[in-house]
């Protein structure tokens, strides 16, 4: 499985191994902060990196305020703490509601929680190849 991120149609693709296009959803990498690899228009520089196993934030955990899902990105120069996750209070009070709009993060993904909670699904044990560009994938 491949997962790409495309900084200009703000999507994430998640490819099977022949190449098929399995999921597609809305997701951005705006930041607020200001160790991003170009301020403050994306946290995380292109490349190709590795996911993680998805990590679940229960709520009433300290982390609530990213969703229920972190998924970790690795191996990201310079970064470290950089993953996908959804939530987000600045628009919406509730981090955990199904879509609750883009705030910036700290240099990581953002998507809407329904959308993340899909995924999750489909990448449950991570390993996947994560490629993040900023034009369209080939």
């Amino acid at each position: 499985m491949t997962l790409v991120y495309n900084e200009e149609s703000e999507l994430i693709k998640l490819f099977d191994s022949s190449g098929a296009l399995v999921f597609k959803a809305p997701c951005r990498n705006e930041t607020c902060a200001e160790n991003a690899w170009r301020y403050p228009d994306a946290g995380c520089p292109p490349g190709t990196y590795t996911v993680g196993s998805p990590e679940s934030n229960e709520p009433g955990e300290e982390q609530t305020s990213m969703g229920p899902w972190f998924i970790p990105v690795d191996n990201i120069p310079g970064h470290s703490g950089i993953g996908i996750h959804g939530g987000g209070s600045c628009v919406y009070p509730n981090s955990m509601a199904p879509h609750q709009g883009w705030c910036p993060t700290e240099n990581c993904f953002r998507m809407q929680n329904a959308d993340l909670d899909n995924l999750v699904k489909l990448i449950p044990n991570g390993g996947s190849k994560f490629v993040v560009s900023q034009s369209e994938h080939p």
